[in-house]
């Protein structure tokens, strides 16, 4: 004759691994890890540099930003700005926040980027890179789209 108690341990071996999976989802152990564990140096730019045009330079600067000289001079003509979150999730949702209101979409740049023109926000994996181009620095948007693309593309190797 079977023992009635074992459909209640049954029961409650469900309600324990079923508990236990609960806490380690909200936990984040089932999410996807990040590729980035801190920013990148101003030197992962310097590939693409020559899609902007010739003598263009990178010199580090504050909190881990670089900038973008032009050419023969110190004169930043853009800022590329890092931040290495924990999970690519949770860099994609800071993402959309700070890119909702004027921000368009920009299909291919990244895992996923936005715009609005002189401010341009990627994530790869688990890192957000902003790039802010200051006016009239005598280079055009499409070499902007396509510098910022070679380098989300950088990134990505």
């Amino acid at each position: 004759m079977p023992s009635r108690r074992a459909p209640i341990i049954a029961l409650a071996v469900f309600v324990l691994l079923a508990a236990g999976a609960a806490i380690a989802y909200f936990a984040g152990v089932f999410d996807e890890k990040g590729r980035f564990s801190a920013k990148p140096a101003c030197s992962v730019a310097d590939p693409s540099l020559h899609l902007l045009g010739t003598g263009y330079a990178t010199k580090a600067g504050d909190g881990g930003s670089c900038g973008v000289l032009l050419p023969g001079t110190q004169t930043a003509m853009m800022t590329i700005s890092w931040y290495v979150g924990d999970t690519p999730g949770k860099v994609s949702n800071q993402l959309r926040e700070r890119a909702a209101g004027e921000f368009r979409e920009v299909a291919g740049l990244g895992d996923e980027g936005y715009t609005n023109g002189s401010l341009t926000v990627f994530r790869v994996s688990n890192l957000m890179v902003g790039v802010a181009v200051y006016p009239n620095t005598g280079t055009t948007d499409a070499q902007i789209r396509v510098f910022e693309s070679d380098l989300a593309s950088q990134l990505a190797q």
